[in-house]
């Protein structure tokens, strides 16, 4: 199962590139994201972890296992079952810049979860979208 949200943002890809790497701000901005902590110190990298909680969901924790600094990251979670990738590409687009978000899970459970949760992951990768474009977007963000 996988879902994409795409979002033209009227910034350059540095600044929406600041936005989507500082994942600890996000709750306030992205109203799907009530808290994110870091679980290290320094810059969003590879190896990075973070315990995210959603409205709604366990707390999880989530793995950076791609990173591609100022274009893209990848981040895991696993419960047993299924494994979640989370994906953020930023990219320099006419007038400014272009975010794609993914959300793909896999494994023996994917499935049932995909028919559970499916309207929830959709509407919560919207909010992450459209939030972080309102932040990147927005004077505070320069």
């Amino acid at each position: 199962m996988e879902h994409t949200a795409t979002v033209a943002v009227a910034t350059d890809q540095q600044r929406l590139w600041r936005v989507v790497a500082n994942v600890e701000a996000w709750p306030r901005f992205v109203s799907s994201m009530q808290t994110v902590r870091r679980r290290e110190l320094g810059p969003l990298g590879l190896g990075s972890t973070a315990l995210v909680k959603q409205p709604g969901m366990t707390p999880t924790v989530w793995e950076v296992t791609e990173f591609d600094d100022g274009r893209a990251f990848v981040w895991r979670s696993t419960f047993p079952g299924v494994t979640t990738l989370g994906g953020h590409v930023v990219e320099a687009d006419v007038g400014g810049s272009r975010l794609t978000l993914t959300f793909r899970q896999s494994g023996p459970l994917a499935g049932v979860v995909g028919l559970i949760m499916g309207r929830r992951i959709r509407r919560f990768l919207a909010l992450e979208a459209n939030g972080l474009k309102g932040a990147a977007e927005s004077p505070e963000a320069a």
